[in-house]
C-alpha cells in the first residue's frame, strides 16, 4: 500500500505537469494572438496604404477630367492637353499602378489622327500598363512607329555625331510596340532625369525624357 509520503509526492508530481501544460498552452494562445494582431495591423496597413493610392489616383481624375475630351485634338488646345494628361497618365501609372487614366486617354488617341509618333502619345501608351520593376529607367530621345526602324537608325546617328558622351541605341517597347532612341543605356530614375536635362540643355533632342523600362528589348 502507498504511503501518504509517496501519494504527496505523486499528486505534487501530477500539480508540476499541469502547470507546465497550462504554461505551455497559455504561450501558445499568447504567440497565436500575437501573431493574429500581427497579421492584422499588416493588413490594415496595406488597407489604409491602398485607400491613400486609390485617393490620390481619383483626386488626379478629378482635376485632370477637363482636359481628357481635347486629348485627342489638334491645336494648341489638344497639345496642351496630351502634356497635361501624359504627365498625370505617367505618374499615376509609374508610382500607383493605376493605368486608368492612361488606358481611357489611349482608347481616344487610337482612333485619332494625332501621330502614333507624337511624344506624349508613345508616353501615354506606354503608361497603360504598370511597370514591372522600378529599377531600370532609359533617357528617350526620340521614338518612332515598329515599321520606321531606318529612321530610328538615321537619329541614333544623328544624336552619336553630336556629342560622344553618351552611348545612343535603339529599343524596342513592348506595350505600345514603338522604337526608342535612347541615350546612356539602362539608368537609374535620377540618372535618365539628368541626362535627359543635358540633352535638352545642349540642343540634342528639345524633348528628351525620362522613361521607366516596361520590358523593352534592344534591337541589334
Amino acid at each position: 500500500m502507498p504511503s501518504k509520503d509517496h501519494e504527496h509526492e505523486q499528486a505534487s508530481l501530477r500539480l508540476t505537469r499541469l502547470d507546465l501544460i497550462l504554461q505551455l498552452f497559455l504561450g501558445l494562445v499568447g504567440t497565436v494572438i500575437a501573431v493574429l494582431l500581427g497579421y492584422g495591423q499588416i493588413q490594415l496597413g496595406k488597407l489604409q496604404n491602398n485607400l491613400a493610392k486609390q485617393q490620390i489616383v481619383l483626386q488626379t481624375l478629378t482635376i485632370v477630367s477637363d482636359y481628357l475630351p481635347l486629348v485627342d485634338e489638334k491645336g494648341q488646345n489638344g497639345e496642351r492637353a496630351r502634356a497635361i494628361i501624359k504627365t498625370a497618365a505617367t505618374h499615376l501609372s509609374n508610382e500607383y499602378d493605376s493605368p486608368i487614366l492612361a488606358e481611357l486617354a489611349n482608347s481616344l488617341l487610337e482612333e485619332s489622327e494625332i501621330p502614333q509618333t507624337d511624344q506624349a502619345v508613345f508616353q501615354i501608351a506606354e503608361a497603360t500598363a504598370p511597370p514591372t520593376s522600378k529599377e531600370n529607367w532609359f533617357t528617350v530621345v526620340a521614338s518612332f512607329t515598329e515599321n520606321q526602324l531606318e529612321n530610328a537608325q538615321i537619329k541614333v546617328k544623328e544624336i552619336a555625331g553630336i556629342q560622344q558622351q553618351y552611348k545612343v541605341e535603339i529599343y524596342k517597347t513592348q506595350i505600345s510596340e514603338h522604337l526608342a532612341v535612347t541615350l546612356g543605356g539602362k539608368l537609374n530614375k535620377s540618372e535618365a532625369l539628368k541626362i535627359a536635362a543635358i540633352a535638352r540643355e545642349n540642343g540634342w533632342a528639345n524633348d528628351a525624357y525620362a522613361q521607366i523600362d516596361r520590358d523593352w528589348t534592344k534591337i541589334e
